[in-house]
């Protein structure tokens, strides 16, 4: 902050013996309209703390996983957050919003010190998935680190539960209204002499509001310097005619411009400006800026990126709007590039999105979809897609369909990658691709993944994918595992084989992890089918150790690989790993659907060799009952069929039950990701799109199985035979934590 800045800058010395008496209060909510000093107060605090953390909330956020990440990336300025435990932030899994949260706030338990962490702008969280992930990470946040919440309002929080407690200490509007002595403080500051009946009337006429009393004794300064005098109605009753009036007008016609264009871009840098305002010497027009408003403000200590208060932003996009229609449009689709070459997916996007360029938002889109899906950020994925997913746009971008359909055939959503592929068919537009492979190449590889017509049809789309995909295309690695699957149910196990291999040196090569990840495990799978037991074992050790450094032992591509790893633990004597990566397995059960049965039914296949091999005869059968389930929507599996029937003979001929813990169905394991958080059965339910009573069910179904009587007691055992992540066992007390269904 800057000595001009902090010289007008109030101290609020009420409010600040207020926190100071409550400085052990775990939350502290400032809720109000703009203009009310939420950022001055928070700053103030922040500074009693020798160390505090600063994120400022966004559009972006919305997405679970990236907020918990960005938290992440905030707090390790403060509190040493290891890599790997960022990494695992990124969960592919069920609700993996909640899931990281509980990891976030593991990874801080063992902080030691005081810390302040500052959350702005939360009004701006309107999903509800968001919410439930920083409601949960607020729950689970260790005493030693003071959580302060600022924003307009904070409808996604769910802060009764912690209000109830006695955790948290709210600031409102009246709270932070200013009284007569902060206006004859500001008022000192910045050099205006008042009469005691000028700030009585000044501070009641604006009610306090310290945005109109600023801008009220900014206009009375200005009159002084320029030798006027006071104006006859100093009291600013209306703010934006104030901004307009004094800060925008008086300004030089190019300064002006400037200062209008500028407002399109929600954080500013010199770089950014310079580019997507078609000028140079931002940076320095930026810090001019500064000192002359109360409303522009650098966003760190550097001083080189700044915001405008939401008032001026709000004016100036207003006046931009009249005096130039389509600038910002302009504006925006520059900015998209720079972020886009800056490696900023998420920026990129929502200004794609701003410019109204639905052709440069599809482009980014199809670029950005498998780094998107890969690190966990699937609620911006599903949100950017849903843009194209309407009449009259989605048959005109066949790309958007085709990542799209193999997206929900990788999520299980077979209806719904279906419905992609009949779109992208019947697209219109250009028939090549942005990398220039045909358009009839990439639907091929999604039809034939859906593996809906059988191995013969799998060979066609295999021929036809081949011919129309450029070699250096992101789907080649597609185009060549649709050869390994062919291969495969065609009854070429040993050609499959050494194309897998191939397949996995290949994806390796080129860092495409889940293409390595698929092949892995098709490659260990056949090699222990052909009886080469020290062939499965290198490969899974080698494919576990790079899967798992890179954060995506949880990836449903790589339940496969785990599958084969736990019967390879078993040859090993080791029961314990294999129970390891069998729950890796089983938790990406919900996903392992008819959309992919190439990839579901093997998995369940080699996953029920090992749980017979542990006498778990009861789960084993469940997982058979859906393999039955998956061939019955796809029953032309080639040689898998008879692996299937092979293995259902082995299974009835075993006349014990044996073992029942991972016996969940899909929905019960969707259940089971919500118990260790602070929502009620009805609230699950909510979250599921079911009624209070199938969640109810579901739960008893799980406490049965799980053999236990709680929800607690339900947590502890999923944790301990790997159904829930161990942080888990964090989750907060609630009205059914210690009871049964009630």
């Amino acid at each position: 902050m800057s000595a001009t800045r902090q010289s007008r800058t109030v101290e609020r010395a009420r409010l600040l013996d207020r926190l100071q008496a409550e400085r052990a209060t775990p939350l502290v909510t400032v809720l109000a309209p703009a203009g009310y000093g939420k950022s001055t107060l928070t700053a103030q605090w922040a500074a009693t703390f020798d160390r505090s953390a600063y994120l400022r909330l966004t559009a972006n956020h919305a997405d679970p996983t990236e907020l918990m990440i960005e938290l992440a990336s905030a707090l390790q300025t403060i509190v040493p957050i290891d890599e790997e435990a960022i990494r695992s932030l990124a969960s592919r899994g069920l609700a993996p919003g909640l899931v990281a949260a509980g990891r976030l706030a593991e990874a801080l338990s063992r902080h030691e010190g005081t810390a302040v962490l500052l959350l702005d702008d939360v009004h701006v969280l309107a999903d509800r998935h968001a919410g439930d992930a920083l409601s949960l990470f607020l729950e689970q946040v260790p005493a030693s680190i003071q959580v302060v919440v600022a924003g307009h309002d904070a409808p996604v929080l769910r802060l009764p539960r912690l209000q109830a407690a006695g955790k948290v200490l709210a600031f409102d509007e009246s709270d932070l209204a200013f009284d007569e002595s902060e206006t004859a403080k500001l008022a000192r500051a910045l050099g205006v002499s008042l009469t005691s009946n000028d700030l009585s009337a000044i501070t009641a006429e604006t009610s306090g509001w310290p945005v109109a009393i600023a801008l009220t004794l900014q206009s009375l300064a200005a009159a002084s310097e320029r030798g006027e005098p006071p104006p006859d109605a100093p009291v600013m009753r209306s703010t934006s005619e104030f901004i307009r009036r004094e800060l925008v007008e008086p300004l030089a016609p190019d300064a002006r411009a400037w200062l209008l264009r500028s407002s399109v871009l929600d954080v500013m840098t010199g770089p950014l400006c310079d580019t997507a305002l078609e000028v140079t010497g931002s940076l320095a027009r930026l810090r001019e800026l500064e000192t002359s408003s109360l409303l522009i403000q650098p966003t760190d200590q550097s001083r080189h990126a700044y915001t405008y208060h939401p008032l001026l932003r709000d004016v100036l996009r207003a006046e931009l709007h009249a005096v130039w229609p389509g600038e910002r449009e302009a504006i925006a689709a520059r900015a998209a590039g720079w972020y886009h070459g800056q490696g900023q997916m998420l920026e990129a996007l929502e200004f794609a999105n701003q410019s109204g360029d639905r052709d440069l938002l599809a482009t980014l889109v199809t670029s950005y979809v498998w780094p998107l899906h890969w690190s966990g950020r699937i609620a911006t994925l599903e949100r950017w897609v849903r843009e194209f997913d309407r009449e009259g746009v989605r048959e005109h971008y066949a790309q958007v369909a085709a990542v799209a359909g193999f997206v929900c055939i990788i999520d299980g959503r077979r209806h719904k990658a279906e419905f992609w592929l009949a779109a992208g068919e019947a697209a219109q537009g250009p028939d090549l691709m942005p990398e220039g492979s045909t358009r009839g190449a990439w639907l091929a590889v999604l039809r034939g993944m859906l593996l809906g017509h059988g191995v013969d049809a799998l060979i066609a789309d295999a021929e036809t994918a081949e011919a129309g995909m450029r070699p250096d295309s992101p789907f080649m690695p597609g185009v060549r595992l649709m050869r390994v699957i062919a291969a495969w149910l065609s009854g070429r196990p040993a050609e499959a084989l050494a194309l897998a291999a191939d397949v996995a040196a290949v994806a390796a090569a080129r860092g495409a992890l889940p293409g390595y990840a698929m092949a892995t495990g098709i490659e260990s799978s056949l090699a222990l089918r052909a009886g080469q037991g020290r062939r499965a074992r290198s490969v899974v050790e080698a494919a576990c150790g790079k899967i798992g450094a890179a954060g995506m032992s949880e990836y449903v591509l790589a339940a496969p690989l785990h599958a084969v790893a736990a019967r390879v633990a078993l040859m090993n004597g080791d029961p314990d790993e294999a129970r390891v990566h069998l729950a890796n397995v089983l938790r990406s059960r919900p996903q392992l659907t008819d959309s992919a049965p190439w990839l579901s039914v093997p998995a369940r296949l080699d996953a029920i060799e090992a749980l017979i091999a542990l006498r778990d005869i009861a789960s084993a059968r469940t997982l058979m009952r859906e393999v039955e389930d998956i061939l019955r929507v796809r029953p032309h599996l080639g040689t898998i069929t008879d692996d299937v029937r092979a293995a259902r003979e082995r299974l009835v001929a075993i006349t014990q039950a044996g073992g029942e813990q991972w016996t969940l169905t899909a929905a019960e394991l969707r259940v089971l990701q919500y118990l260790p958080t602070h929502l009620t059965f009805g609230e699950i339910a909510e979250r599921l799109y079911v009624s209070p009573h199938t969640v109810k069910s579901q739960a008893v179904a799980i406490y049965g199985k799980l053999g236990v009587s709680s929800r607690r007691a339900a947590i502890e055992k999923a944790v301990e035979v790997g159904l829930l992540d161990g942080s888990a066992l964090r989750y907060p007390l609630g009205p059914e934590a210690d009871t049964g269904i009630g």
